[in-house]
C-alpha cells in the first residue's frame, strides 16, 4: 500500500528527523566535552581571531548543499560566551545561509538548461525533484526548517520559476531554525 504523505505530515516527519539530528550533534559535543574532556575553547582558539574564514567556509558549504551542519557553526559562535557576540554571530551565519538559498534560487533559474545544470539534476536533484512536484514551494519551507538540502531545493524552486516575493517569503523560514537552534545550543552549556 502507498500511502499519501500530507504536506503536514512531510513537514512533521522531516522536523523530527531534523531534531534526532541535532540531538544527536549536542549529545556527541557535551560527550566529548564531560567524559573525555575536550576543551571547545582551546580547540576554537585559533578560529577565535578569523571570524571572515569561519563565514567563508560556512558560506561554501551553505552554497554546496550545506556539507558541514550549521550547528557546528553555532557552536563556534558560542566560544566566548557573550550572549551580544553569539546573537550577532548566529544572525550572520543565518543571513550567510538565506543569501545562500537565493543565491541558488538563481543559479536554478538562469543555468537550468545548461548541461552542468542536467548533470547535477541526474545526479542529485532527482529524489528532491520528486518531492519537489509533489510538495511545490511548500518544500522551500520543509528544506528551510529542517536537514533536507536548503540550497539545492532553492536551486530547483528557482529552476520551476517560481515567484521570486513567494520564494523569499517562504525561504525566510530559515531564521527561524536558525534561532531555535540557537537557542538551545546557548543553553547547552557546552563552554
Amino acid at each position: 500500500m502507498n500511502r499519501k504523505i500530507t504536506k503536514s505530515q512531510f513537514l512533521v516527519k522531516n522536523l523530527v528527523r531534523g531534531l534526532i539530528w541535532f540531538a544527536v550533534i549536542i549529545a556527541i559535543l557535551l560527550v566529548l566535552k564531560n567524559w573525555f574532556g575536550v576543551d571547545y575553547n582551546n580547540l576554537l582558539d585559533p578560529l577565535d581571531e578569523k571570524p571572515i574564514l569561519v563565514f567563508g567556509i560556512f558560506t561554501i558549504s551553505e552554497v554546496f548543499f550545506g556539507i558541514i551542519p550549521p550547528e557546528l557553526f553555532m557552536v563556534w559562535a558560542l566560544r566566548n560566551g557573550i550572549p551580544g557576540d553569539y546573537i550577532g554571530n548566529v544572525f550572520v551565519l543565518s543571513m550567510i545561509s538565506y543569501l545562500s538559498g537565493v543565491l541558488g534560487f538563481y543559479i536554478g533559474k538562469a543555468f537550468h538548461r545548461t548541461n552542468i545544470y542536467k548533470k547535477l539534476e541526474e545526479n542529485f536533484f532527482d529524489k528532491y525533484k520528486k518531492q519537489y512536484r509533489r510538495y511545490g514551494g511548500f518544500l522551500v519551507i520543509v528544506a528551510a526548517a529542517t536537514p533536507l538540502p536548503f540550497s539545492l531545493v532553492c536551486m530547483l524552486t528557482g529552476a520551476f520559476k517560481f515567484p521570486l516575493q513567494r520564494f523569499l517569503l517562504m525561504a525566510a523560514t530559515r531564521f527561524l531554525r536558525f534561532a531555535i537552534y540557537a537557542y538551545f545550543i546557548w543553553t547547552s552549556n557546552l563552554f
